[in-house]
């Protein structure tokens, strides 16, 4: 299993939902590549671009990157703002 953990390929029933999973990883890489932000932001950002992608869906997926070492958070107040790590930039 990669990076993108269980859900990175769709197929079979629940394939569109792991595909847009897999697509809403790379796009918050790709948010985070270009500026620090913090989660609310990054739903912000991606509803703005027309994706699909509430807290129940971004939140366990910075989780994910983070655990798997391509994006760093750290707490700043009430917020987590999340950059992304030289790792991310080479799966990126």
């Amino acid at each position: 299993m990669g990076w993108w953990g269980e859900h990175g390929h769709g197929c079979g029933r629940h394939g569109g939902r792991r595909l847009r999973r897999g697509i809403l990883k790379v796009a918050l890489l790709k948010l985070l590549a270009e500026m620090p932000r913090h989660g609310y932001d990054l739903i912000r950002e991606v509803r703005q671009k027309g994706w699909a992608g509430g807290a129940g869906s971004v939140y366990p997926i910075l989780a994910a990157l983070e655990a798997a070492g391509l994006i760093a958070g750290r707490d700043e107040g009430q917020r987590r703002t999340y950059e992304i790590t030289e790792k991310g930039r080479q799966v990126l």
